[in-house]
């Protein structure tokens, strides 16, 4: 069939890449969406946990002076300004991807920068430079799979780190073959992943998978260290465990709301455009977003050599190679030898791996032995076997002496041995490093302990040495910088020593009550200091500085000589709503204003403190109901 010229019409075919421009109303709800605000709302819960962390080592936000502790706060910060960062910028992500996916410029670039030679203008070029570098770096730059690449190395390197030094050092079998299996079937998925091609769906699953195991790593071992089995983890292996994790997550959470807030407008560009086609009953083509995302990603691993991502891949199986034979092999296999009352009976977290990667032993993160009349001695296994020993907590029994060389546990942070029969403690803990509390009540401790070591410790934070009648103090040389807790209650001791700042620049909570007490606490202790018992002291009468302790909250004066307490004390107890206690003396027989009223014995320190749930030593009595029940071992 013949055609004539006027039965054909000629029209211009517009290139693929071109479209007529639509108005896309740009929101937080189509542009962001409830993806990007759970990213909003998961770094805020990162920051809370840090701010969490904080509380835990600074001792409710007291002990701010310990070392390296400002940098979980200062991660906690980096947080709140990523959420900041994706509120103040997630409008213009979106008006520049969609102004791209309608063929349109973003930017400008000023030429005269590069002819420029003033240094203002060198210095924007740099800026400039700096600024495309970090852009090719994004999850939809050119550059973006070497930044995965070496992270996916670094990582794994950091946990194996912290595997070998932190958790087999902390946590049970059972727990870290878990999280071996757990990171060995993360190894082999990014080795799957590697050796494919690079799609835009391959490369973002991959970022949330490590994005979501480096939150695990995070979040999981820390109930488990301080809930389940209360095992104490100091500040420089807290940091280990979690920085490496910290910026990674900072900088995946960056690129995943970036490419949430990218698509999102993509799809409201498209959704508008299929809408006017549909107005105007013309075709369009709806492919540009899957094109565009899809060239990227091919110019992405183009960027990377071959090589290389043979090498990552290669890395990252004998990464899960190790991670798999390390669970199998500590599933297999178990020490032998081992001592009953020690290993089998009071270890409660035993690390037999612990600086023995594929050699089990009798090794132990945390030892509890209660209410055993029967042990007087610990055997020499006890310091030669369990050099992982962070918690000891030894109480209620017969226990008289130590064993030598107990300056080998060097990993101890909490040892408590009370209400044994402990004649000596002539252990260098200066040797003890990360020793944060030591509890030696009720025991027979006199002169016999190393005076020099435990009153120069600079990292000790809480000292309970109450219940060893005789035992003192030396009058000169202390200097403890960290600590915030000193009890020296009933120990029948008389004490010169002027405690004082410039001794316990941090004291906080300081507890003398059952001694002659010949020499007040300093008034200089008024900057930090928050609890003061001196009951049965023997005092006639309080300082008068004693007001100017703006921060006192507790005052146990019960049972000495005292006649007469000044206004501007009862004024600062009246205001601060201090808990104070006069009962016993000479005072309340005129001062009707005063806490006159005996508590349920002498030494309980608190008339609220029965029946909590925990035993509090001071009021396991007959008189007080053994603290109203909560104390069992009696």
């Amino acid at each position: 069939m013949e055609t004539t010229p006027k039965d054909i019409e000629l029209t211009t075919v517009k290139p693929a890449g071109k479209r007529q421009k639509v108005d896309v109303e740009i929101t937080f709800s189509t542009h962001v969406g409830w993806d990007g605000t759970l990213i909003l709302f998961f770094s805020l819960g990162i920051a809370g946990l840090f701010l969490f962390i904080t509380f835990k080592y600074t001792k409710g936000f007291q002990a701010w002076h310990r070392e390296w502790v400002w940098l979980f706060i200062v991660f906690a910060v980096l947080y709140v300004l990523q959420v900041v960062r994706f509120l103040c910028t997630w409008k213009k992500l979106a008006t520049e991807n969609t102004l791209r996916q309608q063929g349109g410029r973003v930017g400008r670039t000023d030429k005269s920068l590069k002819r420029s030679k003033s240094a203002v203008e060198r210095a924007k070029r740099k800026v400039q430079q700096a600024k495309s570098i970090y852009a090719n770096l994004q999850m939809d730059g050119p550059w973006f799979l070497w930044k995965l690449y070496l992270s996916e190395l670094l990582e794994s390197t950091q946990q194996c780190i912290n595997l070998t030094t932190v958790y087999l050092c902390s946590l049970p079998i059972a727990w870290t073959c878990s999280m071996c299996f757990a990171l060995s079937v993360d190894c082999f998925h990014t080795v799957h992943t590697l050796v494919h091609k690079n799609t835009p769906t391959r490369r973002d699953r991959q970022v949330r998978i490590d994005m979501i195991i480096d939150f695990l790593c995070v979040a999981v071992p820390l109930p488990v260290f301080w809930y389940v089995y209360e095992v104490p983890i100091s500040i420089l292996e807290m940091l280990s465990i979690t920085m490496m994790p910290t910026f990674s997550m900072v900088l995946k959470l960056g690129d995943i709301f970036k490419e949430t807030v990218l698509l999102r407008a993509a799809h409201q560009v498209l959704k508008e455009q299929s809408g006017h086609a549909l107005s105007m009953r013309r075709g369009r083509r709806s492919v540009f977003e899957e094109v565009a995302f899809v060239e990227m990603a091919k110019v992405q691993q183009d960027r990377v050599p071959r090589q290389v991502r043979l090498f990552v891949a290669g890395s990252k199986g004998l990464f899960g190679l190790f991670f798999l034979v390390v669970a199998v092999v500590h599933l297999a296999t178990q020490p032998a030898g081992c001592d009953t009352t020690t290993w089998d009976k009071g270890c409660v977290n035993k690390i037999p791996f612990c600086k023995s990667l594929f050699t089990p032993t009798c090794n132990c993160a945390s030892l509890r032995i209660v209410n055993n009349f029967t042990l007087t001695a610990l055997p020499d296994s006890f310091v030669d076997e369990m050099q992982g020993l962070r918690k000891v907590f030894i109480r209620n029994c017969s226990l008289t002496a130590l064993p030598p060389r107990m300056e080998r546990l060097a990993e101890m942070v909490d040892f408590e041995v009370s209400f044994n029969q402990l004649r000596a403690f002539d252990v260098d803990v200066l040797k003890w490093e990360k020793l944060d509390v030591l509890y030696l009540m009720n025991n027979n401790i006199t002169g016999s302990y190393n005076k020099k070591a435990l009153w120069t410790h600079p990292n000790l934070a809480a000292i309970a040495m109450g219940g060893n009648e005789g035992l003192g103090m030396p009058t000169a040389g202390i200097y403890m910088p960290s600590l915030s807790f000193l009890d020296l209650r009933e120990n029948r001791m008389d004490i010169t020593t002027l405690i004082e700042a410039d001794a316990f620049p941090q004291l906080l909570f300081l507890y003398l009550s059952g001694n002659n007490l010949k020499t007040f606490p300093s008034e200089s202790l008024k900057v930090n200091l928050m609890y003061l018992g001196i009951a049965r002291c023997n005092l006639k009468s309080l300082r008068n500085y004693l007001s100017d302790f703006q921060k006192l909250q507790y005052l146990d004066a019960r049972n000495n000589n005292i006649t007469f307490v000044n206004d501007d004390l009862k004024e600062l107890i009246a205001t601060n709503d201090v808990e104070a206690y006069f009962s016993g003396n000479m005072v309340c027989r005129d001062d009707t204003s005063l806490d006159c009223q005996p508590l349920c014995s002498e030494t309980c320190w608190h008339r609220d403190v029965l029946n909590n749930g925990q035993c509090d030593l001071p009021c396991n009595s007959k008189e007080c109901d053994y603290d109203g029940g909560s104390c069992d071992f009696f």
